[in-house]
């Protein structure tokens, strides 16, 4: 920026009052103070999230769709209605004693009790002295009164200079009224209501699902910067900080005032990988170092806490800055104890690759088991990039797909001992939002698995399983030419191989979970079911609890031996790290 020119921008720009930086001879300081006094960022940022985020009468149907995660719940008859009950709710905004209240707790983050309205120091307002003092002015208080006087000034000052922090909940009321001392429903991500339950016993059924419980609002916050001012009620629309829930929510919840509505989704973010062992150097504080962890967890989103089989103490963080600012919040805030940390232990993958060499058809790429009831083949190989995407983007749903109405051996079991079998079937959506998300999942599985060559095409119908993981995308899929399996379809039949079917798929997912090179998740692997053969007639009631962990430890290391066959790596995570610089540095070395 030019000096000369500074005035006359000044001018157009309608700024009265001329701050000496305006001419300070570094001109991004003479930047800095023209737009601080042209328009502030703190008015910028404000005025923008009231542009951009809308209110909950303005919000879309498909954000409402997804808000209430439709895919997964609606497809009870009784759900659909809820939700379409629900809907009208977050479509206006209501403060009517009818209105349901709906809110959801995004987050929870830590709070100094110095910056809460009722803990700030009140307006000293000096007491009239009364008529023994005003008569005779030098007449001093008695040197107990002073005393105590000072005990009391003392006492105070401590109270604000060493105030503790607490757990504050971060909320958005998007229907009907929160208010002080009014009772509430918290809801978990896994909530499921239960028509008969809540209208017979609404009190029981809170006390026996372990997804749902009930407290009463104590503090209610406006959030203005880094101070909360203690509010009576909040109205729908408006962002919120809620006291008293530390112990009932761990990092997301739903409040409600009724029982007949689904929970809220919860978006869940990226997994931590960075593992570090964390133990007290007092082993007497072991508890103290348990609630801070707890405390940590509750503030941050992306911290993870786990116990391993030894009792040993696991901190999962997103990285080593990461990990820095979370010992310094154990140390300064949460524990503030001393605690040793481990060197870090990065979480890994292990995967395959084909080799150059690789033939599906070849036999020597195939491994094949042979039991006394049946002989199976299997192949691994490892997965193209774009099905990996196509697999991870709606792994989710995918999942949701799988899991529906799934049927237990026993349940497989009695159906073969009725007179009439059910042939096999595409699985049965009420809900007209699944159908339609079915029909797009299946075209984008397609388009990626055609992509590849002759060689994968049409095993988009034919997906056995996913990977419980969706941060490790894995596959198995059914080969087999006489038997019809896949997560599209019912599981039963008039084949007998279903009875078998939960030995594979827990199979399979054992391995995925811990793989052979170092006990680390699978990731990008395929595994193909080319043959599944029975050698002798199994009846259900010749299967027995001890055959099927048999098989399903066979299935197991056959899936292990055909992961062995190819060439093994190991996968270690990478950051994407993007950095900005000025054009005239572009190209030069920074150090």
């Amino acid at each position: 920026m030019e000096k000369d020119k500074v005035p006359k921008i000044v001018e157009k720009l309608n700024i009265k009052n001329v701050t000496r930086d305006m001419t300070h001879n570094d001109p991004k300081i003479q930047i800095r103070a023209v737009f601080q006094a042209w328009i502030p960022l703190s008015s910028i940022i404000l005025l923008q999230c009231l542009k951009i985020v809308p209110s909950p009468c303005q919000m879309d149907k498909m954000k409402i769709e997804q808000l209430l995660n439709l895919q997964r719940v609606c497809e009870d008859q009784y759900l659909s209605k809820c939700i379409e009950t629900l809907i009208p709710c977050f479509e206006k905004i209501s403060i009517e004693p009818t209105t349901p209240t709906i809110a959801y707790v995004s987050k929870m983050f830590c709070v100094n009790k110095k910056n809460l309205s009722q803990n700030k120091p009140k307006a000293f307002i000096p007491k009239p002295r009364d008529k023994t003092q005003q008569e005779n002015p030098t007449l001093l208080p008695v040197k107990g009164d002073q005393e105590k006087q000072n005990v009391e000034i003392e006492e105070t000052e401590k109270t604000y200079i060493d105030a503790d922090n607490v757990i504050m909940a971060l909320a958005r009321v998007f229907s009907g009224t929160l208010k002080i001392g009014q009772e509430i429903y918290i809801l978990s991500s896994s909530y499921l209501p239960d028509k008969k339950q809540i209208e017979n016993n609404p009190d029981d059924f809170v006390k026996m699902n372990r997804f749902v419980s009930k407290v009463e609002i104590k503090e209610l916050y406006m959030l203005f910067g880094r101070e909360l001012m203690l509010v009576d009620w909040i109205p729908a629309g408006n962002f919120c900080g809620i006291g008293g829930l530390e112990n009932d929510v761990i990092r997301t919840a739903t409040l409600s005032s009724i029982l007949n509505i689904v929970p809220i989704n919860e978006k869940l973010p990226s997994n931590p990988i960075v593992r570090n062992s964390i133990e007290p150097v007092n082993p007497q504080e072991l508890p103290i170092l348990h609630q801070g962890l707890k405390l940590l967890m509750q503030s941050d989103s992306c911290v993870d806490v786990l116990m391993e089989k030894t009792g040993e103490l696991v901190i999962l963080t997103a990285g080593d800055v990461h990990l820095g600012k979370c010992i310094e919040d154990l140390r300064t805030k949460f524990a503030q104890i001393e605690f040793h940390v481990s060197r870090p232990m990065v979480s890994l993958r292990e995967t395959i690759v084909n080799r150059s060499d690789f033939d599906f058809n070849k036999d020597s790429f195939h491994v094949v088991l042979e039991t006394n009831q049946f002989i199976m083949s299997t192949i691994a190989v490892s997965m193209p990039d774009n099905i990996y995407e196509a697999v991870k983007n709606n792994a989710d749903f995918l999942t949701i797909i799988e899991q529906h109405e799934y049927k237990s051996f026993v349940d497989i079991a009695k159906q073969f001992g009725q007179s009439v079998k059910k042939p096999v079937r595409e699985k049965d959506f009420k809900s007209e939002i699944t159908k339609r998300g079915i029909s797009h999942v299946k075209d984008v599985l397609k388009t990626a698995f055609e992509s590849n060559g002759v060689f994968w095409t049409g095993f988009q119908d034919k997906i056995w399983s996913i990977s419980k993981k969706t941060d490790c995308i894995n596959l198995l899929i059914n080969n087999v030419t006489d038997y019809t399996r896949s997560i599209f379809i019912e599981l039963g039949g008039y084949d007998k191989r279903a009875l078998f079917d939960h030995c594979f798929i827990k199979a399979y997912n054992t391995l995925c979970e811990a793989g052979p090179i170092c006990e680390e998740p699978l990731r990008n692997c395929v595994f193909f079911v080319n043959k599944f053969e029975f050698k002798v007639d199994v009846q259900p009631e010749d299967i027995t609890q001890q055959t099927t962990a048999s098989v399903e430890s066979s299935i197991r290391d056959s899936f292990r031996r055909a992961f062995e066959k190819q060439e093994q790596r190991l996968m270690e995570p990478m950051y994407m790290t993007e950095i900005q610089v000025n054009t005239n540095i572009l190209g030069e070395w920074i150090y």
